[in-house]
């Protein structure tokens, strides 16, 4: 009786050796693994034969509770009551917006929703007219403002004084 195992009798134990070592027991001789039509290489698989990529994916991190980090972030917040300015610091915190020119460094302490924040960095708009000031990306009211700094001055540090060159 002829040996059938090359013709769809093989025993799985074969089977399971040819796959994982390739037809001819080397993957590089037999190109096992290209294919041989494009002579690209085809994606790598596993053991089982599911694509890796397809595999990696079931170890990927899973938010179960969407939101809930932003939320505990939140409640890390403390909760403060706004400050009132005294007339004092009204006129100084007015004497400085108008100061304020569009590219100077600035540091700033404003109420957000239930705290005080401090922003730092580059003033990119004043509107007087809406009483508002942007720095960076921030946009902040006027009326949240309770104080305010000039930290650097480019014109300053350029060589330059109010408006003459020294």
């Amino acid at each position: 009786m002829p040996d059938m195992r090359g013709q769809g009798g093989a025993k799985r134990s074969d089977m399971a050796a040819g796959i994982r070592a390739g037809a001819c027991g080397k993957n590089a001789a037999c190109g096992m693994g290209r294919d041989t039509t494009r002579g690209e290489s085809a994606p790598a698989r596993t053991a089982s034969g599911r694509v890796r990529a397809g595999r990696a994916a079931q170890f990927m991190p899973f938010a179960a509770l969407r939101g809930y980090y932003e939320l505990v972030h939140a409640q890390e917040r403390v909760v403060e009551p706004r400050h009132e300015l005294t007339e004092e610091e009204a006129r100084e915190l007015s004497e400085t917006i108008y100061r304020v020119r569009r590219g100077q460094i600035v540091r700033a302490v404003h109420y957000d929703r239930d705290a005080y924040v401090t922003t730092t960095g580059c003033v990119a708009r004043i509107d007087l007219i809406y009483r508002t000031i942007s720095i960076v990306k921030t946009t902040i009211k006027l009326d949240d403002l309770r104080s305010l700094t000039i930290l650097e001055d480019p014109e300053a540090s350029a060589g330059y004084t109010q408006g003459t060159p020294s």
